[in-house]
């Protein structure tokens, strides 16, 4: 997926008439303006500043007069600044707050689509399992052994994502950016499905390792070739192995849910304006 452009850069976001032109441009004059008037204003006092400096260095008054306009100018220094801070403070936590929903989308957004990893890697695991259950309980593991180490690797980094998505969310949040009505419904549809996912995922993890360690049990245990133990065994792998199948089609169908709304959403790769906007 390419990067996200940050808002602005598209045409159809930009005001047509002139009316609406001069109401995103009049703050702006304003803070012009008041800029110039205080630079004007502390020009003159500080001309002052020096007229008394040479004319009254001599007399006591001076001096204090002299106290006076430095505190004057200091007070209206410290104005200006305050001003001038309060009127670009929301477009800067703004600007922060769409580069973070461009990572939040480049970053972890992008795993949730057809390339998800943990679905890859729970085909491969069930692929194992079932060329186990039907090879017998003396067939080899290692395949099925590396295959479960893959899918709790890709569990594990799934469940981080989702921990770095959360804090990317309440980041976003704060800054005072929320998803747009176009896309919000899909979005949270994707995620919804994206936190069931997970325990599902993970209860599939533990029902397979169990599968695992009872056919390495199996296959260590060489009078259950020939033993009626064998048919036991084989009756209680078979039972895991049903329950094990429901797992797996609870967590697809999960992933599907996930793949659809990620699709439904960047499917037309939309900007990051359109994407998210600023709360009203």
């Amino acid at each position: 997926m390419s990067e996200f452009a940050e808002p602005g850069s598209e045409n159809e976001g930009q005001p047509s008439q002139p009316t609406s032109w001069w109401r995103l441009q009049l703050p702006r004059l304003i803070d012009v303006v008041l800029t110039a008037s205080i630079s004007a204003t502390l020009a003159c006092l500080t001309l002052i500043v020096v007229g008394l400096m040479f004319g009254l260095k001599e007399s006591g008054s001076a001096a204090d007069w002299l106290a006076t306009i430095f505190n004057g100018v200091v007070a209206i220094a410290a104005v200006a600044a305050f001003i001038v801070a309060r009127s670009w403070l929301p477009q800067l936590t703004t600007q922060e707050g769409y580069k973070t929903a461009i990572q939040l989308v480049n970053d972890q957004y992008i795993q949730l689509g057809e390339a998800h990893s943990p679905a890859a890697a729970v085909e491969k695991a069930m692929a194992a399992f079932n060329n186990s259950a039907i090879a017998g309980l003396q067939t080899n593991l290692d395949s099925y052994n590396d295959a479960m180490r893959q899918l709790e690797i890709e569990l594990q980094a799934a469940r981080q994502n989702w921990e770095e998505i959360k804090n990317y969310r309440f980041c976003l949040h704060t800054y005072g950016l929320i998803e747009t009505p176009r896309y919000k419904a899909d979005l949270e549809t994707m995620l919804t499905a994206y936190e069931t996912s997970l325990p599902l995922g993970e209860g599939l993890l533990t029902s397979l390792n169990s599968d695992l360690t009872r056919r390495r049990a199996a296959k260590n245990k060489s009078e259950l070739i020939t033993s009626d133990g064998n048919e036991i065994w084989r009756t209680r792998l078979a039972a895991d192995g049903q329950k094990l199948n429901a797992d797996y089609v609870k967590y697809i169908a999960a992933i599907s849910k996930i793949r659809v709304s990620h699709a439904k959403v960047f499917s037309d790769h939309p900007t990051i304006g359109k994407l998210f906007k600023v709360r009203k």
